[in-house]
């Protein structure tokens, strides 16, 4: 069951310890998706491919993949679009590996206006 559209329900209000994307900008500007530790999500515009989904023109068919790693703290994210994908809008996520990225940080997807923005709770 991906989140299409709103598909996957948002919690208003996770509990602290609960790691989730918030969306701060974009389509799904102020949702925010609970995401279970090892969970991986796969975010695009391709609904057979991707778990939160997103209109073509913001967005690859298949943009990027996060999950959250609960031993270690933190989120893991990977490009899957050529490099537009960036941590807090300016440092690339790589596209080889899966790259740590701290809680709190932004996940931008593309630049500019058009930059569909999650922050990692």
């Amino acid at each position: 069951a991906g989140i299409h559209a709103g598909v996957k329900s948002a919690a208003s209000t996770p509990a602290a310890a609960t790691p989730a994307i918030s969306c701060v900008s974009g389509v799904f500007s102020g949702a925010v998706f609970p995401v279970r530790p090892g969970e991986e999500l796969v975010v695009g515009s391709d609904p057979a491919r991707c778990q939160i989904v997103l209109p073509p023109d913001y967005t690859a068919p298949a943009h990027c993949c996060i999950r959250y790693n609960g031993a270690r703290g933190c989120w893991q994210v990977r490009d899957l679009s050529g490099g537009k994908t960036f941590e807090n809008g300016v440092r690339t996520v790589r596209s080889d590996s899966f790259q740590e990225i701290p809680r709190g940080k932004l996940l931008c997807l593309g630049q500019g206006k058009n930059s569909q923005r999650f922050r990692l709770d």
